[in-house]
């Protein structure tokens, strides 16, 4: 396999560009297959550019050697990443039926 040629920060950003394209391209199918509005997706959207942008603060921390500034991002971006996620997944779910 060729990942051992990668450094952290090159499969850091692969992932990431997964996560992303995995993301708009659920909130994309979320939005021709049901009957969604746009407020409700894009409070999903926010909450999920919150979840990826904490995921690239904790990664990117340990990796540079400072671990509790890792561990205090996850405290302080994604927790409200996680309930503004789970706001907009409860409205998005609520308009599907």
């Amino acid at each position: 396999m060729f990942l051992g040629i990668f450094t952290g920060i090159e499969v850091l950003f692969f992932m990431l560009g997964v996560l992303t394209t995995l993301s708009v391209g659920g909130l994309i199918w979320l939005k021709m297959n049901h009957p969604v509005r746009m407020n409700s997706l894009s409070v999903l959207g926010i909450g999920l550019v919150t979840i990826i942008a904490a995921i690239a603060w904790c990664v990117s921390s340990v990796l540079e050697g400072e671990p509790q500034a890792g561990s205090m991002g996850l405290m302080v971006i994604f927790l409200p990443g996680l309930v503004i996620t789970t706001l907009g997944g409860r409205l998005a779910f609520q308009q599907m039926k």
